[in-house]
């Protein structure tokens, strides 16, 4: 990707910015971090464990790249969104396909209806039903057997043939996810070295994993403990 930006930029000056992805804080440069984590080989946590991995060479890795790709992207890169892209593409300033998909099919019910439950759920299951996808079919991307990739859904269905992990579903994800998201925009912009910001997530990480009962105090705490200490050294 970097390669073909640069010889866009090249080959051709009235594509500015070849690259267009959402680097701001938060969601949407934490959602590219874990895309390109999982696409080097690395894992955002230890195996079975929630303990984070995510600061570990193949982390350090991907937010290298990230930073390789920013002399290709808008000189507000760092505060660009999904929605900023969208428009880019919109206005004829992206094209191609994306480089990195997120998907994923989820249902729920109402905690405080207890007796309307099973409707709710006929009703869940009526809406993904094999007719309702296919009467539907170009309005979304369905997780379903039965569902025809479209203009929208082509590079979704590539990126499923050709293996693209599903996104992490642990239930201590989102905290990870969180606090990575609030580092990284300092280290893409050199501010802190990249080692030190992914320590700087890991240790506020933890912490929250801690209070909420995923991780267990004692040797966990000493890790928090050095990983604090080294950030504010």
């Amino acid at each position: 990707m970097v390669q073909a930006a640069a010889v866009l930029k090249q080959a051709e000056p009235s594509i500015a910015y070849p690259v267009a992805q959402g680097f701001a804080k938060g969601f949407d440069s934490g959602t590219e971090f874990i895309n390109l984590l999982a696409s080097l080989g690395g894992r955002t946590f230890a195996p079975g464990s929630a303990e984070p991995l995510f600061n570990g060479p193949a982390g350090v890795q991907a937010v290298e790249l990230m930073r390789s790709l920013m002399p290709y992207m808008t000189p507000n890169a760092l505060a660009s969104n999904s929605d900023d892209v969208v428009n880019q593409f919109q206005q004829g300033k992206g094209g191609g396909h994306t480089a990195a998909h997120l998907w994923w099919d989820g249902v729920a019910l109402p905690r405080n209806a207890p007796r309307q439950r099973e409707a709710t759920f006929q009703v869940l299951m009526e809406g993904l039903s094999e007719a309702a996808v296919k009467q539907g079919n170009d309005l979304a991307l369905w997780v379903r057997s039965a569902y025809v990739p479209g203009r929208f859904g082509a590079g979704l269905a590539l990126a499923q043939a050709a293996g693209a992990p599903v996104w992490p579903s642990e239930p201590f994800f989102s905290l990870a996810h969180g606090e990575i998201g609030k580092v990284l925009p300092d280290a893409l912009a050199g501010v802190r070295p990249v080692q030190v910001a992914l320590d700087a997530a890991a240790a506020a990480y933890k912490r929250s994993a801690i209070e909420k009962g995923f991780l267990q105090s004692g040797r966990s705490t000493a890790s928090v403990a050095r990983a604090v200490l080294r950030v504010l050294a």
